[in-house]
């Protein structure tokens, strides 16, 4: 049995177990429950993720992933976020223009303004305002003035 730990306090057979080796035993498995980390070998098996309780609040400093990560609720992020690869997100946008404005042809559907074309449409109101308001005024004005 070599495999098998030391006791904590030795004794022989037929051996009195005193309160002071009872108390000790007890401090000692608390000392090492306390500092286990499972973090294999000598300090027990990697705990499977699955073990993990699913509603832990857990904080990491760095997460490497060797596969897919799957978010179930709100991902935010405090920091730069990098894309790996750029090409989708561009795909993404192209995706969502193509959607926007339909290039192939057909019949073009409603689509709600774009803050810009608000913008524009506000300006040229504003526009033949002032132009209106101008041309009622030309006469009105005294010579040279208007």
């Amino acid at each position: 049995m070599a495999d098998r730990p030391d006791p904590y306090v030795r004794k022989d057979p037929n051996d009195i177990i005193r309160s002071g080796d009872w108390n000790e035993l007890q401090i000692q498995t608390r000392e090492e429950i306390l500092k286990h980390t499972h973090t294999g070998r000598d300090d027990g098996r990697l705990i499977p993720g699955k073990a993990i309780d699913p509603t832990a609040d857990i904080s990491v400093s760095t997460l490497n992933t060797s596969g897919n990560l799957n978010v179930g609720g709100d991902l935010k992020v405090n920091g730069k976020a990098l894309l790996g690869d750029i090409a989708d997100l561009l795909a993404t946008v192209k995706g969502l223009q193509d959607d926007k404005l339909s290039r192939a042809g057909g019949e073009r559907q409603w689509q709600p303004a774009t803050g810009q074309e608000l913008a524009r449409r506000r300006h040229r109101r504003d526009r033949k305002q002032v132009d209106r308001a101008r041309r009622s005024w030309r006469g009105r004005c005294p010579q040279g003035s208007g």
